[in-house]
């Protein structure tokens, strides 16, 4: 068989070109050669994963490993694989054998540091991406996700100094780009934010980080996304117990301000605020993102920026919420052949919107299906006209809330 590294060369030139596809039919060729060339079978799974196509570059990935269970490289392409494909323990157990191999390189340490951080794991994704640093002390990519991760933890100063540090030791890197953009948006600088987002999709337009951001800086205009914001900022440096325990005291508390205002009518002018304020606080706080999907239509950035299942997501969010605060005034205003269709479109609501945003996630496909069920009790319930059935609608309804709540503990960190 041939020498083909000058094959696997080429390949590797046109991945940091970004063109995958062609950089794929290279190492196709030398794998019709030579099945059993690990590297090849490893590279090509990069180049997989950058096209979106997951299964078939962990199944590359995998045929890697156990062609050359002891190559470093092969085991950081596997971890990245599974990474992206929203693996983490898998990726998380890949990527500490390739650091077991080959301590010193610093991206090992670095995509260490950006799979804990989807794992929430802020602690150790900071000594996982200070271990990279010291090892490069200019590795951009290092250096940007940290700066994000410091941005989520609130530290806007740390995340601003390193953004800078990962600018100038690489000028025309996007991520460091989106990093100051991060930086800007949890300063509070939306406008700033947009321009570091928006100049990172010019080095980059396929960078998922600076669609995110551009996306998140034009959330930001909107005076109710900001309040959001800030409050799911501060819940996400939480533990997962306690973000339950306000979680749940919130409810509680609810539910005695019901029953004192049973009781006590006489205190309706001090209760009924605060429930309406809770009710208000609720739908925002699962709205937020498909509320300002259906903005972002009409804006032109927006539209560019956001992907079809965002701009799905807006439309379906506009329509329902039109639709069924219609036909809900509708059936109060005496006519009742719509109250029903309305009601029951307004409990969807949630379920509809979040399924659709969330439906990719593996972690998430749960309550797609959940939402699922839902929608067909709620055609039930208006192709049969009975009222009675939106007691189970209703128990789903409540059902769901804890489903997603349990979900959003794996919130979702954008990747580089």
């Amino acid at each position: 068989m041939e020498d083909h590294s000058a094959a696997l060369h080429r390949a590797i030139l046109l991945m940091q070109q970004n063109r995958n596809a062609d950089a794929e039919k290279e190492l196709r060729r030398v794998l019709a050669d030579d099945p059993n060339l690990a590297i090849a079978h490893a590279l090509l799974s990069r180049c997989l994963t950058e096209q979106k196509r997951t299964d078939e570059s962990i199944r590359e990935a995998d045929m890697a490993v156990g062609l050359e269970p002891n190559g470093a490289y092969i085991h950081f392409c596997r971890a990245y694989a599974m990474w992206q494909a929203d693996r983490n323990r898998d990726a998380l157990e890949s990527v500490d054998a390739a650091i077991g191999l080959e301590y010193d390189d610093e991206s090992y340490h670095s995509l260490r540091g950006g799979i804990l951080m989807s794992m929430n794991r802020w602690e150790e994704a900071r000594t996982s991406l200070r271990n990279a640093l010291a090892i490069n002390p200019e590795h951009e990519t290092s250096l940007s996700q940290l700066s994000f991760l410091e941005s989520r933890l609130g530290n806007a100063d740390e995340a601003a100094i390193l953004a800078s540090t990962a600018r100038r030791s690489a000028p025309e890197n996007s991520a460091a780009h989106s990093a100051t953009g991060m930086s800007l948006v949890h300063q509070g600088k939306p406008r700033e934010a947009f321009d570091s987002f928006r100049e990172a999709l010019r080095l980059d337009p396929n960078c998922e980080m600076a669609r995110h951001g551009l996306i998140l800086s034009l959330k930001m205009h909107h005076w109710f996304y900001r309040m959001m914001f800030k409050y799911f900022s501060s819940m996400m440096r939480l533990s997962g117990k306690l973000q339950w325990t306000i979680v749940i005291g919130f409810y509680i508390i609810y539910r005695i301000l019901v029953e004192v205002l049973e009781k006590h009518p006489q205190y309706a002018p001090i209760v009924v605020p605060l429930m309406i304020l809770y009710l208000v606080f609720f739908f925002f706080s699962w709205l937020a993102d498909p509320l300002t999907y259906a903005l972002l239509w009409f804006s032109r950035w927006g539209r560019m920026a956001m992907s079809i299942r965002e701009k799905l997501t807006g439309a379906v969010f506009a329509c329902m919420f039109i639709g069924g605060g219609v036909a809900t005034a509708l059936g109060f205003s005496g006519h009742q052949a719509f109250l029903l269709p309305g009601v029951v479109t307004l409990l969807l609501l949630i379920p509809v919107c979040l399924a659709l945003l969330r439906c990719t996630r593996t972690e998430s496909r749960g309550l797609a299906v959940y939402a699922g069920a839902m929608a067909v009790v709620g055609l039930a319930t208006i192709a049969t006209n009975k009222p009675e059935f939106l007691t189970i609608l209703f128990i789903m309804f409540i059902a769901f809330q804890f489903l997603a709540n349990a979900l959003t503990t794996m919130k979702h960190t954008p990747k580089h």
